[in-house]
C-alpha cells in the first residue's frame, strides 16, 4: 500500500510521502526528491527503499517493513503529550550539526540543528521527543540502562528520569544518554544530554555500557568516602579527584554519537561472529542489454568452524548477492547454500575462496554480497556503488577489468573462456597479472587501441621498478570484443598499485577509462 501510494505524483501525496522520509532522509536526498519529475515519484521512493534493503543485505520491503514498524513503537511510546516551557522546535536533519549547549539540552535535538525541513505548523514538527529521532532512524537499542538515583535539592532533569542507549551498528558503537526535560515538561527521559551528572548511582549503572562509567563510580564512592570521614575528623583534608580526562572522553563520545544517530540510518543484519570477508565485485556483459555481477569472496580460515557431514569435513556458507538498480530502484537478488570440502580445518593463513553470479540487464547498480556461516550465526559483508553493466545501444562501453592469477587456482568459465581469479587482489612481485575485459558497443572491423598501465601509489624512489605498462591493438568482429591479456610483474617495488585502462577506438573521438587497485608484495 505505500509503494502504491508513492505512484500518486499529486501534490497533497508528494508532500505526505517527503514528509515520512524526512524521518530518515538527509537534506541532499529530499532536495533530490523535490527535484523529482511528478511522473517518477514513485520509482524514486522504491529505489530509496530498495537501496536500503541493498545496504543491510536484506531480502526486498524488509527496511520499508521496520520504518512502519518503528513508526507505530515511536507513536505509542515517545510522543509528547505537553510541554511547560513556550519554545518553538524545528525539525533536525534539514541543517548542518551544531555544537551541544546548556541551552540546546534543555530543548532537546531539535535545538541542536536549523529547523526548517516542516513546515512550522506540522504536527510531526513537535511530535516526538528524542528517543523517537533515534528510534525512527536505528531501531530497537542493543542494550539500555537507567538509574532512580536519590535526588539532591534543587537537582532536576537527570535525577527526574535518565537513560542511556548504546548501538552496535558496522561503523561502530553509539552512546547515547537521555535526560527528562523541563522544557518540553516531561517527566521521562526525553532529551539527547551529552554527559550524565557525576552522580555515583547513575553512572554505575551504566557500567555494562561502557567500562570507564565504572572506574568514574568507584572514583566517586572514594570522594563520598573521604567527604564521611574528613567530617568525622579521621580522613585527610583534600578529597581524591574525579578523572577529568575520562569524563571529558565520554562527553566527546556522547556528542560523537549523537551526530551520528542523528544522521544516518541503520537496519543491519546482527551476528555472533564477523567474517569480515575480502569480496571484489565485477560487472561483465552477456551480450546486448544483458550481463551479470560476478562476486568473488575469500574468508579467512581461523575465522570459520567447520562441521562433519557424511564422514566429511565442510565448511557450510550460504551466499546471497543484491543488486538494486539506480535508475529505477528494482531490486535483483540470489541467495544459494553450498558446502565447502576440505582435507583439513584451515588455519591462520588460509583462505576459503569462492564465487556467485547474478544476472542483471545493462544499466547502473549497488551491488552488495554477504557470506554467512549459519551453524555459529556469522557473517560478512561487503558492497559497491556504481557498478556499471556494459550492454547499452549507441554507445562504446566496457566491463570491468577483471584481474587474477593462474597460480591461485580459481577461476571462472565465461563465455568460453576460462578467466583467472584472485580474491585477495594480491600479487607477488615476478607473478605474472591475467586480465580480461569487454567492450560493447564496438563496430566490425573497427580498431581498439589500448594502454594497460601499473603505477604505484605514493611515488616512486628505492630501488626497483614502480611502473610498468603494456600497449596492443584488438580489431573487433562485431558489437562486443573480449580481451584476456598477460602483465609481468618483474622486478616492481612491492606497494599498492592504480591499474589504469585506457581504450580509444581508431577514427573517432570514443575512448573509455577503467580504474581498480591491486597490492603488490615481495616474493
Amino acid at each position: 500500500l505505500y509503494l502504491a501510494g508513492a505512484a500518486h505524483g499529486d501534490t497533497l501525496a508528494r508532500a505526505a510521502f517527503r514528509r515520512d522520509l524526512t524521518w530518515i532522509a538527509d537534506s541532499a536526498k529530499l532536495e533530490a526528491f523535490d527535484r523529482a519529475p511528478a511522473d517518477s515519484v514513485g520509482a524514486w521512493v522504491r529505489r530509496f527503499w530498495a537501496e536500503r534493503d541493498a545496504e543491510a543485505v536484506r531480502p526486498e520491503g524488509e527496511r520499508l517493513r521496520e520504518h512502519l514498524r518503528r513508526w507505530w513503537y515511536v507513536q505509542d511510546h515517545f510522543a509528547l503529550v505537553g510541554r511547560r516551557k513556550k519554545a518553538r522546535f524545528g525539525w533536525g536533519v534539514s541543517g548542518a550539526f551544531g555544537p551541544i549547549t546548556a541551552e540546546s539540552e534543555g530543548m532537546g535535538v531539535w535545538a541542536l540543528f536549523a529547523p526548517g525541513a516542516l513546515p512550522a505548523n506540522d504536527p510531526r514538527a513537535l511530535g516526538v521527543d528524542d528517543r523517537g529521532a533515534v528510534y525512527m532512524r536505528h531501531g530497537e537499542p542493543l542494550a539500555r540502562a537507567s538509574s532512580h538515583a536519590a535526588k539532591p535539592f534543587g537537582a532536576k532533569e537527570c535525577y527526574v528520569a535518565n537513560e542511556s542507549w548504546k548501538y552496535e551498528l558496522p561503523t561502530g558503537s553509539l552512546l547515547l544518554h537521555f535526560c527528562a526535560s523541563e522544557a518540553l515538561g516531561a517527566v521521562a527521559p526525553t532529551t539527547l544530554v551529552s554527559m550524565l551528572p557525576l552522580d555515583a548511582d547513575i553512572l554505575g549503572a551504566r557500567m555494562d555500557l561502557d567500562t570507564r562509567f565504572a572506574t568514574l563510580e568507584l572514583e566517586l564512592r572514594q570522594n563520598e568516602l573521604s567527604a564521611n570521614l574528613r567530617k568525622r575528623g579521621l580522613g585527610p583534608n583534600r578529597a581524591p579527584r574525579v578523572n577529568l580526562l575520562t569524563v571529558q572522553q565520554l562527553a566527546t563520545y556522547a556528542q560523537a554519537s549523537v551526530k551520528h544517530a542523528l544522521t544516518t540510518d541503520s537496519y543491519a543484519l546482527t551476528y555472533a561472529h564477523d567474517l569480515a570477508p575480502t569480496v571484489q565485485i565485477y560487472a561483465l556483459g552477456d551480450g546486448p542489454r544483458q550481463g551479470r555481477a560476478l562476486v568473488v569472496f575469500a574468508v579467512r580460515g581461523d575465522r570459520l568452524a567447520p562441521t562433519t557431514r557424511e564422514g566429511r569435513l565442510v565448511y557450510p556458507l550460504k551466499l546471497r548477492v543484491t543488486a538494486v538498480d539506480t535508475a529505477q530502484g528494482v531490486t535483483r537478488s540470489a541467495d544459494t547454500l553450498r558446502l565447502f570440502a576440505t582435507r583439513d580445518t584451515l588455519a591462520k593463513g588460509q583462505y576459503l575462496y569462492g564465487t556467485m553470479e547474478l544476472p542483471l540487464p545493462a544499466g547502473s547498480y549497488y551491488v552488495r554480497g554477504l557470506v554467512e556461516e549459519t551453524t555459529r550465526h556469522a557473517a560478512g559483508a561487503a558492497g559497491r556503488a556504481e557498478v556499471e553493466v556494459p550492454g547499452a545501444p549507441g554507445r562504446l562501453t566496457a566491463s570491468d577489468v577483471v584481474t587474477g592469477s593462474a597460480s591461485r587456482g580459481l577461476a571462472w568459465t565465461h563465455g568460453g573462456r576460462r578467466i583467472a581469479l584472485n580474491p585477495l587482489d594480491t600479487y607477488r612481485v615476478g607473478e605474472a597479472l591475467e586480465l580480461y575485459y569487454e567492450l560493447a558497443g564496438t563496430r566490425a572491423g573497427g580498431r581498439y587501441r589500448t594502454t594497460v598501465e601499473l603505477a604505484r601509489l605514493g611515488g616512486g624512489g628505492g630501488k626497483g621498478k614502480d611502473r610498468v605498462s603494456l600497449g596492443f591493438t584488438d580489431v573487433a568482429e562485431g558489437g562486443a570484443l573480449a580481451v584476456q591479456r598477460t602483465l609481468a610483474l618483474d622486478g616492481l617495488v612491492p606497494g599498492r598499485y592504480l591499474l589504469t585502462l585506457t581504450v580509444q577506438e581508431d577514427g573517432s573521438d570514443r575512448s573509455l577509462t577503467r580504474e581498480r587497485i591491486v597490492t603488490v608484495v615481495a616474493r
